[in-house]
């Protein structure tokens, strides 16, 4: 999918403005000119693939980021609800994580979609009890004690991950 040069220095300022950095501080990390980066970021300017590569880097973002929409169930979730500060790290862990399955599940044949019928977020209490006792009867749970979902989620055909929330710049460092 092509990002017309409005989208992608939208992207870019966004990505910046979360980082913390000002223009001048982005484009010095990205050897760049601070006027060049106002204009990526304005729409007016065209971006080359080495640029784009040192800008992600600098912002520590795959560049994926900046080329591709979020996952849906991401973007349908954070415009049902307002996105403060305090979600902000999460979302961003969420998202990459999102993109990672989404990248796995793409190029690895073996990692076929199960038969399980997709929900939709629940929208009252009883949509989520609703919701909560057709799982319960799918697990063939009865009235019992959910115990090692891993396991469980298993049997419907579903992979967990296991993961520890650690931020996503903290992630990267640390890898690095």
């Amino acid at each position: 999918m092509a990002v017309d040069a409005a989208s992608l220095g939208q992207r870019i300022a966004d990505a910046r403005g979360r980082a913390g950095l000002t223009q001048a501080e982005l484009a010095g990390q990205a050897t760049l000119d601070r006027s060049a980066l106002a204009k990526v970021e304005g729409g007016s300017r065209r971006i080359t693939a080495v640029e784009l590569a040192r800008i992600a880097d600098a912002l520590e973002t795959r560049i994926d980021w900046f080329l591709t929409p979020a996952p849906p169930s991401l973007v349908d979730h954070r415009n049902a609800q307002e996105l403060g500060v305090a979600t902000r790290g999460i979302d961003e862990c969420i998202e990459a994580a999102a993109r990672d399955v989404e990248f796995v599940a793409d190029h690895d044949d073996t990692w076929a979609s199960p038969d399980v019928p997709a929900f939709s977020p629940p929208r009252t209490h009883a949509d989520a009890e609703s919701m909560a006792a057709d799982v319960r009867r799918r697990l063939r749970l009865g009235d019992e004690p959910a115990c090692d979902l891993g396991r469980l989620v298993a049997t419907l055909g579903l992979t967990v991950f296991p993961w520890t929330w650690v931020p996503v710049r903290r992630m990267r460092r640390q890898s690095s």
